[in-house]
């Protein structure tokens, strides 16, 4: 798979230019896999964590698996203007013939600066394969491609990209040191990542004057190797009174304990240049708590609450 091309089919902004090598802020936080079930949640996860996405959330969560969970998933997802701004610009990209045999900007132009301050993501495609078994689980995602286009002024009309393709192998385990009154799980997932990443910005006379988008020269290649540790404290019930009502849990979790740094040597998938490699994920802490509230007919209440992230520069 050429995914320098997967880029120029899904963005289909026209035109990028291969001199434009300014590097803009990055100020997302990656993640390497999202649930939607956790994303339905806001992204309170780590507390509950009682499913095959305990891999990536909450190792510790495996041990609240009763039996074997597996999840083969192909998603997309994107903003819903993304598409018009495309559309428009790709438009755009083939009115620039100007007087003279000279380029005209001006459509171009007038696009961009119709959507300034606009931020747009989208994620596609992400597919992969996560199966869990109680106190274990694997996960491989070998396309996982996530795309944030911004568009500003700066020294004229202009749109920065940043793009990151994933490919994931991870597995974890854990135990339940005691059962007892309270119960106390750990966990630890060992992770696998090599990256293709992509950080440029472009002015409109850039999208005008060439017709690729990305080149995989333009590649920041690294692997990493690193791990992730998840902690998990459920109260005892005590069968009636206060705790019994709310049933609280807290969770701690480290990710990246290595610092999510890519090594400086790559395979050269996509670029055989030499090139830096990817920006680190960062060392990150994330603190979480649940409480069970009383179900109801066939509803089960819950309160989540998590502060993630928290160590990032971006957090």
């Amino acid at each position: 798979m050429n995914l320098h091309r997967v880029f120029l089919s899904l963005v289909v902004v026209g035109a990028v230019s291969q001199n434009a090598k300014a590097e803009v802020p990055d100020y997302t936080i990656h993640h390497s896999y999202q649930s939607i079930r956790a994303l339905g949640m806001g992204g309170a996860f780590d507390a509950l964590s009682d499913d095959y996405s305990a891999i990536f959330y909450n190792p510790a969560g495996l041990t609240q698996l009763e039996e074997g969970n597996l999840n083969m998933f192909i998603s997309a997802a994107a903003d819903k203007d993304i598409v018009k701004f495309t559309s428009d610009l790709k438009t755009a990209a083939t009115n620039t013939n100007g007087p003279n045999g000279g380029v005209d900007v001006t459509p171009i132009a007038k696009v961009i600066s119709d959507n300034y301050g606009k931020h747009f993501s989208s994620r596609i495609p992400s597919a992969g394969l996560l199966y869990a078994r109680p106190n274990w689980g694997i996960a491989i995602i070998p396309v996982d491609l996530t795309l944030e286009l911004e568009v500003h002024q700066a020294a004229g009309p202009s749109a920065s990209v940043v793009a990151t393709q994933d490919s994931t192998v991870a597995f974890s385990y854990a135990h339940e040191f005691y059962k007892g009154l309270d119960r106390f799980s750990m966990g630890a997932t060992v992770k696998g990542i090599y990256r293709a990443y992509y950080n440029k910005s472009f002015l409109a006379l850039d999208l005008a004057q060439n017709s690729n988008l990305l080149t995989a020269s333009d590649a920041q290649e690294g692997l990493a190797i690193d791990g992730d540790i998840g902690t998990l404290y459920k109260f005892h019930d005590p069968g009636h009174g206060f705790w019994h009502v709310i049933k609280p849990s807290l969770a701690l979790t480290v990710q990246n304990v290595a610092g999510g740094n890519f090594t400086a040597s790559n395979f050269h998938l996509i670029s055989h240049s030499p090139n830096a490699p990817p920006p680190a994920d960062q060392r990150r802490l994330n603190v979480g708590t649940l409480f069970e509230l009383p179900s109801w007919w066939v509803f089960k209440s819950r309160f989540v609450f998590d502060e993630t992230d928290m160590g990032h520069d971006n957090w």
